[in-house]
């Protein structure tokens, strides 16, 4: 009986761990974080992979996105859609949060609280954004792209590992960890 519970004090605490590595920089402030997750965006010919994390803030919570810049004037802006699996589609407001450095695109989207409560209960089934440049180059890549929750842009269909993203079990285990979870 000692030895379950101190495997179970165990496995908490490192989960507990675990979890609390992941933090999120923004506005030099540091919040405790998802795992950056891998949404496949087929249609975005420079890279074809679109990195979503979701990080938890006092009011409610924050969305990173980010993607290879094929330019220093491109970036991901405007409203940006998010459609959950019980269909619902969480609309998030661009409020200018976002930078193009290192060759990396980087959009921050602002979630309430109510926002984030569904967000706990509905995986992400996609994410649906603008990326805008002032170049007008020949194959510029401008345009309206779709991200999907997929952890790979190719997998065989005898795979027995999840081809998705566990998203509202992330932002969950968020809540489990702090001293406010509700």
């Amino acid at each position: 009986m000692k030895l379950k519970l101190l495997l179970t004090y165990l496995v908490l605490w490192c989960s507990v761990t675990i979890q609390a590595q992941n933090t999120l920089n923004f506005k030099n402030q540091n919040l405790p974080a998802t795992e950056l997750w891998n949404f496949v965006c087929e249609e975005y010919a420079l890279y074809g992979t679109t990195q979503l994390q979701i990080a938890k803030t006092s009011q409610g919570g924050l969305l990173k996105i980010s993607m290879p810049a094929h330019d220093d004037n491109a970036f991901i802006m405007g409203n940006l859609y998010l459609d959950l699996a019980d269909g619902a589609t969480l609309i998030c407001t661009d409020k200018g949060f976002r930078e193009n450095k290192d060759n990396q695109m980087n959009s921050f989207y602002v979630f309430s609280a109510a926002e984030m409560n569904k967000l706990q209960k509905n995986n992400i089934l996609r994410v649906r954004f603008q990326i805008v440049s002032k170049k007008k180059k020949f194959g510029n890549q401008n345009g309206y792209f779709t991200a999907v929750n997929k952890k790979a842009y190719f997998s065989t269909y005898y795979a027995t590992d999840d081809k998705t993203n566990p998203t509202a079990q992330a932002v969950k285990a968020l809540y489990a960890t702090s001293p406010t979870a509700h």
